[in-house]
């Protein structure tokens, strides 16, 4: 499972991580993320693992200034398995 938290103000986002089997959090993953801007363009950014406290974030800074949606699409790769997922966030 995946979960994305974003905050717009900072242009921060932490994305969490947790086999859906177990629920255990997965703290070893490479993880990439190539954003889809509201102006059609692309960015490209690793997500950095970090632990705060017991949780284990994956982040990294994006420009969200500019109002409109954005569209995060992100691989996961952990041991032998990749996952992707799809996150949209409108901007106001």
């Amino acid at each position: 499972k995946a979960t994305l938290e974003i905050n717009e103000s900072k242009g921060m986002i932490d994305l969490y991580l947790s086999d859906s089997n177990t629920n255990k959090q997965i703290a070893d993953a490479k993880v990439m993320a190539t954003v889809k801007l509201p102006n059609g363009g692309k960015i490209e950014k690793e997500l950095m693992g970090m632990k705060m406290g017991e949780a284990v974030s994956y982040m990294n800074t994006f420009d969200m200034s500019k109002a409109g949606e954005y569209i995060f699409g992100v691989t996961v790769e952990s041991g032998k398995n990749t996952a992707k997922f799809k996150f949209r966030h409108i901007v106001k």
